[in-house]
């Protein structure tokens, strides 16, 4: 025996977002996933941020970062904390 489960037109749209986003991240991580390092160019390509916002979390200590020379390099389980800690 099967469950029906009603939703408001509100909670469809809102789980229906949400999947969305699931889906163009998961789209976002192709090819990115299996690097354990990461460029900016993958972070801003994988969050949808410009440079100006990654400098601006880099600076506020939201991302963690390395830095070797002038190359800035992220692990990608920092990002992956970071996301989950910026879950609404």
């Amino acid at each position: 025996m099967k469950n029906l489960v009603l939703f408001t037109e509100e909670e469809f749209n809102e789980l229906k977002a949400k999947l969305d986003l699931l889906i163009e991240f998961s789209r976002c991580q192709i090819g990115i996933k299996e690097k354990e390092w990461l460029s900016n160019e993958d972070v801003m390509k994988l969050l949808h941020i410009g440079k100006s916002t990654l400098q601006n979390y880099r600076n506020c200590g939201k991302i963690k970062f390395s830095q070797v020379g002038r190359k800035i390099i992220y692990n990608y389980s920092d990002i992956k904390l970071f996301l989950e800690k910026n879950k609404i």
